[in-house]
């Protein structure tokens, strides 16, 4: 027969083994978990930047002063990029240092090898004519010396708003052409 003493060893003993059960759960989980951040992992950051002012320039001239909250390079990518995943601000400028466009956007992306910028979520760009491009998503071709997207866009002038599908400008947005244009477009 169970003595009390023999009564209490039982439930001690099942509280020993579930805290064992437990803990191998525990460890086992840590480790499924471990596994799963070094699979998302394979694009690791190798740079980070936070509160970052960049400064471009071609031939000695300033072409562009970029702004952002954080900047994380993937230089170990099979194509390296560079990331702004909080947001960015841009002001281009012209050859006498004068802002000829400015850029913000909600996330950004520099395509190293290609020379190409993506920049997502609530895009504006405005150029020094005051005229202002509205989208989601825009692509700088800097070899091309173009912007351009395939996503709705909205352009506010001095006399109108125009609303579109599409759009290919100069890169400093001083000219630009709606691909498929909608709404009510005055002419002059």
């Amino acid at each position: 027969m169970f003595s009390f003493k023999d009564f209490v060893k039982i439930p001690i003993a099942l509280m020993v083994l579930l805290v064992f059960f437990m803990s191998a759960c525990n460890d086992e989980q840590l480790h499924k978990n471990q596994d799963e951040w070094a699979a998302i992992d394979t694009l690791k950051i190798t740079e980070r930047t936070h509160n970052a002012k960049v400064t471009y320039t071609d031939s000695g001239l300033l072409k562009a002063i970029l702004r952002a909250p954080l900047i994380e390079g993937h230089n170990n990518a099979i194509k390296p990029f560079v990331e702004c995943p909080k947001g960015l601000e841009t002001d281009f400028y012209d050859g006498d240092k004068n802002v000829e466009s400015s850029l913000s956007a909600g996330y950004g992306i520099i395509y190293k090898d290609s020379k190409l910028i993506e920049v997502q979520k609530q895009v504006v760009v405005i150029n020094v004519k005051g005229e202002k491009l509205e989208t989601e998503q825009l692509f700088w071709d800097q070899a091309g010396k173009e912007i351009y997207t395939d996503k709705t866009v909205k352009i506010t002038t001095n006399s109108e708003e125009l609303h579109g599908t599409g759009m290919r400008a100069a890169q400093d947005f001083s000219s630009w052409k709606i691909t498929k244009v909608t709404g009510v477009v005055t002419l002059k």
